[in-house]
């Protein structure tokens, strides 16, 4: 294996000058492709700075440089150097054009789509994915990173990069028109919001973000990994609790560290799921709520499912929960065995708003609201993966960055109302 390793680590001392330094560690893991769904396996290579030859306290030292390359393209993903403390050859980086120049050169391939600059504070520069002006969803997002010298200290690639071929373009016909007007009035909610300025809980009508399909006709939910979420949308209900408790194991890691190098790409992430392997993912999970939260029968609904490398996970929210923030549990099942291995509950995140006096009553209607929330809504385009075509396709994302509080009918910022 370290042969291998060799070739890559050679490569890498080139190219950051860091012939000088201790190659101290290493490891193979697993991680998301540049293609939806797509898997790759990842070597990370920890290079102590001159003079430096152990951690100390577990912490690399100031000055390493750690660096992961796709070891099938040989792409580098992300580099950094520990506390922002160049120590190899510098890059410089002076401006935005400098920036996408270095970081097109260092794409394995040239067909990939624009990418449009943003320079944020603190010399953060930010380059994501377009077509025509429109963004993805979900995107690529390059970070790089310079300090007072322009020199790079750090750099990252985020999400999907796909080709061109993978976008079906097409004229974007959607207006907010009339038609658009019924669709987003199926969109509006009366939610509860948490107020930590005003220590109390405001109950606001909200658009829940949604894109429509270029037809006018369909719509797709907003989701952060929307790539292979499975929507269920299911209360969990049962007779009895099991009397042996929940025990937690351990959530393995995918990294192989040395044991061998990757015999072969990984398989894609799964998207599309038996009816036999819903049931079985439903029941692991109705099991696991019956030892863990045995006395909730009926108060967990089961929202989507989706693949992560080792796990099948599965969503769960409080049922008729109507607050923004709701209580959530992901989850991790073991997709040979389809037995809940752990979970995550965000009832520890959400105690901070225990305090909080309920909302005031509603004095609103919802027809009011969605009125006043109709003369300041958005409809923007976006290209949005489609995991049944394994294609990009045209859709408007309608959204409403506003709010109606209930009580007064005020329209307020969501922003503003947290807080």
């Amino acid at each position: 294996m370290y042969e291998k390793v060799e070739q890559f680590e050679e490569i890498v001392r080139k190219r950051f000058g860091l012939q000088q330094h201790l190659l101290y560690d290493y490891g193979i893991f697993k991680k998301d492709g540049r293609l939806p769904l797509e898997q790759t396996h990842v070597l990370s290579l920890e290079f102590f700075p001159p003079g430096e030859f152990e951690r100390i306290e577990d912490s690399n030292p100031d000055g390493t440089a750690v660096i992961d390359i796709d070891v099938y393209s040989g792409e580098v993903l992300s580099m950094l150097y520990v506390s922002g403390v160049r120590t190899g050859t510098p890059i410089l980086l002076p401006n935005e054009d400098e920036v996408k120049r270095w970081v097109l050169e260092a794409q394995p391939t040239k067909d990939m789509l624009p990418l449009q600059v943003q320079k944020s504070e603190c010399n953060l520069y930010m380059l994501q994915t377009y077509v025509d002006g429109i963004p993805l969803s979900p995107g690529g997002l390059i970070e790089v990173k310079v300090n007072e010298r322009q020199e790079l200290t750090s750099y990252a690639k985020f999400g999907s990069f796909p080709p061109s071929a993978m976008v079906q373009k097409e004229d974007y016909q959607l207006k907010l028109d009339e038609h658009m007007k019924h669709q987003a009035a199926e969109q509006v909610s009366l939610v509860q919001i948490p107020s930590v300025k005003n220590k109390e809980w405001v109950a606001a009508y909200v658009f829940d973000e949604v894109y429509v399909h270029n037809d006018g006709q369909n719509t797709s939910d907003y989701l952060m990994d929307v790539r292979t979420s499975v929507p269920v949308h299911k209360k969990m209900m049962w007779d009895e609790p099991l009397e042996e408790e929940f025990k937690e194991g351990v959530l393995f890691k995918s990294e192989i560290l040395k044991k061998g190098w990757p015999a072969e790409k990984p398989h894609p992430l799964k998207i599309v799921f038996t009816e036999n392997e819903l049931k079985r993912v439903e029941e692991a999970t109705r099991e696991f709520l019956r030892r863990a939260y045995p006395y909730d029968s009926g108060k967990w609904e089961l929202g989507r499912v989706h693949m992560d490398k080792e796990y099948v996970i599965a969503h769960l929210h409080r049922a008729n929960d109507n607050r923004l923030i709701k209580r959530k549990l992901a989850v991790y099942i073991d997709c040979v065995t389809y037995k809940a291995i752990n979970y995550m509950d965000s009832q520890l995140f959400l105690s901070m708003y225990n305090d909080l006096k309920p909302s005031k009553e509603a004095k609103i209607n919802g027809v009011h609201a969605f009125e006043q929330l109709w003369d300041c809504a958005t409809l923007e385009p976006w290209y949005v993966y489609n995991p049944k075509s394994n294609t990009y396709e045209i859709c408007g994302k309608l959204d409403c960055e506003y709010g109606i509080r209930a009580d007064n009918g005020e329209r307020v910022t969501v922003n503003d109302l947290f807080l």
